[in-house]
């Protein structure tokens, strides 16, 4: 919640907090997942980093390198690196992961851009051999209410939230799609060069 970025339910992410995943009750995930802020409480997991024999992988130390040749990159390995100090941040809070991915598609960009690109990621997961990857994509966002314009008098608090929201939502969704649509052709090349 705090730092505005995606946490995955995957062990790969848990591991930053010595946590194990399978431990972790599907009901919290999915509360997590809909812990829309001001309507639901976020959901709260504790940091055990310190405690198990963690490494970060080896494409880290290179991103936090990165700071002025890859700022993108830096910044997502600057932001997994504060999970590591369990006493500056004991807890993890999350919400609705819409918030900062609504689309479920900059996971995918950020995993590519970390692991130092889309072949890195397909050989990380063992699968050379794949022939096809599919991603299907729903973009279900709301619709601005315009209706606000043709009024004099301020909205309502509940109405200024609920636009604020929306149009933030719906210009992530937009510039997610269009970082999404120019990688994708540059990700099969790299892929068949290998």
């Amino acid at each position: 919640m705090v730092l505005g970025s995606q946490f995955g339910f995957t062990q790969a992410q848990f591991d930053w907090i010595c946590s194990d995943l399978s431990r972790f009750p599907v009901a919290r995930a999915v509360a997590a997942s809909s812990a829309f802020p001001l309507v639901m409480t976020p959901v709260a997991l504790k940091n055990y980093a310190g405690r198990c024999n963690y490494r970060p992988p080896p494409w880290f130390n290179a991103a936090l390198d990165a700071r002025d040749t890859m700022p993108q990159r830096y910044r997502q390995a600057d932001r997994l690196f504060t999970y590591m100090d369990r006493l500056e941040r004991p807890y993890i809070h999350l919400v609705d992961g819409g918030l900062s991915d609504n689309l479920g598609l900059r996971g995918v960009l950020e995993r590519v851009s970390l692991e130092g690109g889309a072949w890195n990621v397909i050989r990380a997961a063992g699968l050379e051999l794949t022939r096809r990857v599919v991603y299907i994509v729903v973009n279900a966002e709301s619709t601005l209410d315009v209706s606000l314009n043709q009024k004099p008098r301020a909205p309502k608090i509940k109405q200024v939230v609920r636009a604020a929201s929306v149009a933030f939502i719906n210009s992530t969704n937009f510039d997610t799609i269009e970082s999404f649509k120019q990688n994708i052709s540059k990700w099969r090349d790299e892929i068949r060069a290998n």
